[in-house]
């Protein structure tokens, strides 16, 4: 069976969870015998994503590139003269006549929490690709429930929810390595906060709020150098911005924190919930899109997302034991529904079962 996939992630994004679910993925295909995996490499690519590995694939050439500057946006036509499965890492189909085409739907937030032109084009690429797609895989139930809520012409195609994962074992072995030069706050004592914080949905100035009124400090992971509006929102609080850790550095701030701030209202699987159930980390998010689905009872989730309830459940987080104790309890028997190697092995059988003509 022969199997080809689109790295155009790789030119779009420097890391991400986009990323991280492809690279985890291109690890189940490399010594896979039972598909012969070819990659679309790209013109213009990026090549300090810092989940790209380079692998030993086989590259094939596309014939059909126009614009270098909106390759991203290009639907290619690769040379090959076989029935092949076709998975691109981000919203692109294969117009070869022979290709069935798989697309990964990660989420809807460009649909629902944009505007003008950046959501036009963004929305466009997306729906086109999954209207041309003969399969859609779904991170998550709720991810696949709003696909077709707002795309309900998608009812009839092959959909399937194959969840993403972490990996649990090298987590746990990374939170184990010390960097007591990492940050400047006693264990256990500081609220957590990963990624994207321009996002309105993500909250980070709800967040920067509920942290003020809590008097906790505050550990901000990634996201980019922080903007002078996000100084002024960090004027009263007392915070460390961390903007890159390695995976052994967020391992250990994970396992040291006294909490997972993750006030995000629209997301597709929410990754970070696994990775700090994984480590004993309580969290703080919203009874909102896939986090309870995600999450289950081993989450604070707030119903009323403003300031007051998120420093709330920080206060009651901070303040009882017994509360912490058993959110890290109940996390700890939820994280393992999920792993990149279940992921992975799901993934695989899609294809060995759409190239057999199921």
């Amino acid at each position: 069976m022969k199997l080809i996939v689109d790295n155009i992630i790789y030119s779009i994004q420097k890391w991400g969870g986009i990323s991280n679910y492809w690279s985890e993925l291109r690890k189940g295909l490399l010594n896979n015998s039972d598909i012969d995996v070819s990659e679309l490499e790209l013109i213009n690519k990026i090549i300090s994503n810092n989940f790209k590995k380079d692998e030993n694939f086989n590259t094939i050439k596309n014939s059909r590139l126009l614009v270098k500057a909106i390759e991203r946006y290009q639907n290619p036509f690769p040379e090959i003269n076989q029935p092949h499965l076709f998975h691109s890492s981000y919203y692109r189909y294969s117009k070869n006549p022979k290709s069935i085409n798989i697309t990964t739907a990660h989420d809807f937030s460009y649909e629902l929490h944009f505007s003008g032109i950046k959501k036009y084009v963004h929305v466009t690429q997306k729906k086109k690709a999954l209207n041309n797609s003969d399969v859609i895989i779904c991170i998550s139930n709720f991810t696949r429930d709003l696909m077709l809520n707002l795309y309900p012409e998608l009812s009839d195609k092959r959909i399937e929810v194959i969840y993403n994962g972490v990996n649990s074992n090298e987590l746990l072995g990374n939170s184990k390595t010390s960097h007591p030069n990492l940050f400047s706050f006693e264990n256990g004592e500081y609220a957590l906060y990963i990624g994207d914080r321009k996002a309105q949905y993500k909250n980070f100035k709800l967040t920067c709020k509920a942290i003020e009124i809590s008097k906790v400090p505050l550990i901000i992971v990634g996201g980019g150098a922080l903007t002078p509006d996000e100084f002024a929102m960090l004027e009263n609080v007392k915070y460390q911005h961390v903007i890159f850790a390695t995976d052994q550095e967020l391992s250990f701030l994970y396992a040291n924190a006294l909490l997972l701030i993750y006030p995000s209202i629209s997301e597709g699987f929410g990754i970070p919930l696994i990775e700090a159930q994984t480590l004993g980390c309580p969290i703080i998010s919203t009874n909102n899109s896939c986090i309870p689905e995600i999450a289950g009872e081993g989450a604070l989730l707030v119903n009323k997302v403003d300031e007051f309830a998120l420093s709330d459940s920080i206060n009651e987080i901070s303040k009882s034991t017994q509360t912490r104790d058993e959110l890290i309890r109940l996390g700890y028997q939820n994280a393992p529904r999920f792993s990149w190697n279940e992921m992975r092995r799901n993934t695989i059988e899609l294809y060995k079962d759409i190239g057999n003509g199921n």
